[in-house]
């Protein structure tokens, strides 16, 4: 699906689509830039088990995103609140509209993205998450041992 089909003529001219970018730091310099992040997906078991790494680089940069509404981006992304999820053609209008024409809305968004990535992907967060599974695991094999 063309990004340019979804919205009106007057505002497709503000729609860059690039080319792949193979080095990081270009891509995110690239991506910093930008106003809105996109991620585009046919919902499929395929792209159901994809990352929300496009999700957690914008939003990380404080850049709201407008997401295909496939499972791990249902997971994590708090509608209206870290992001915006579409499934139809209708749905991606509605949503990238408002973003396009609102800086405040893109600042909000962005803004509460970034801190919930802050959050929740930081390093302790992630760690402490981590230390949490592994402790649960050895109490329930230690348990077991004991039966």
């Amino acid at each position: 699906m063309a990004l340019g089909n979804l919205m009106s003529s007057n505002l497709s001219h503000r729609v860059k689509q690039l080319p792949y970018i193979a080095d990081t730091s270009t891509y995110l310099e690239v991506l910093g830039q930008s106003d809105i992040n996109v991620a585009v997906l046919d919902k499929n078991e395929m792209t159901d088990a994809k990352s929300e790494i496009k999700w957690l680089e914008a939003g990380a940069l404080g850049i709201p995103s407008v997401v295909s509404a496939t499972s791990n981006y249902c997971d994590v992304i708090q509608e209206g609140k870290t992001g915006f999820l579409a499934k139809s053609r209708d749905e991606w209008r509605a949503k990238l509209i408002p973003l396009i024409e609102s800086s405040e809305l893109r600042n909000s968004i962005g803004r509460q993205t970034k801190e919930f990535i802050e959050q929740h992907y930081s390093e302790e967060s992630i760690s402490l998450n981590l230390n949490d599974i592994l402790t649960q695991m050895i109490t329930e094999f230690e348990l077991r041992k004991n039966e």
